[in-house]
């Protein structure tokens, strides 16, 4: 999902130039660094602060920017819940917070990788967006400009189309045998 995650970014970057990326740290890990290097003037790594990142993707979204925040799930919502429910989700900023490596999927990279609580934490935020992608094919949904504020939750591992058509309304997947699941 990382890859194509970074393929849509790209896409979007180049039919919308207010796309700006904020990046918690993790560019390479989450593949954002190619926004980066194709768009260095739409890309900015915050480093390990992610309440900062949240108020910044804030103020961009209020001066007409499209700003989409990427950071490890558990430790972008996790450190940030309060930013995002006072500052993006309370005044309905379109603002995407893409949480990566949810559920188990980062599961090599340590416990505190584990995103187990971030849904948690946004399902009890009012008017925020949340999504899942079943596979790659889904990811592409990032892209679009919104309207309201939005957190997907992408997985690690790269996952291969589960479905013969993409719908443009995410609908429950269905749960087959051998298939990736999230948590």
């Amino acid at each position: 999902m990382r890859d194509v995650f970074a393929d849509v970014l790209l896409r979007a970057r180049a039919a919308d130039e207010r796309l700006f990326v904020l990046d918690g740290d993790c560019a390479r890990s989450t593949r954002t660094n190619r926004i980066g290097q194709h768009y260095p003037d739409s890309f900015l790594n915050v480093g390990i602060a992610e309440q900062n990142m949240i108020g910044m993707a804030a103020g961009m979204a209020l001066a007409g920017l499209r700003p989409i925040v990427s950071g490890f799930a558990s430790i972008v919502i996790g450190r940030a819940a309060e930013q995002i429910t006072l500052s993006i989700a309370w005044p309905n900023l379109p603002v995407t917070i893409v949480g990566h490596y949810a559920g188990l999927s980062g599961a090599l990279e340590g416990a505190p990788h584990h995103a187990i609580t971030d849904l948690a934490f946004t399902r009890a935020i009012p008017g925020i967006h949340i999504w899942t992608p079943a596979d790659d094919t889904d990811v592409t949904i990032i892209g679009r400009n919104r309207s309201a504020p939005a957190t997907p939750r992408t997985l690690r591992p790269r996952i291969p189309r589960t479905r013969r058509t993409h719908t443009s309304r995410l609908e429950a997947p269905r749960v087959c045998r051998r298939s990736p699941l999230t948590l």
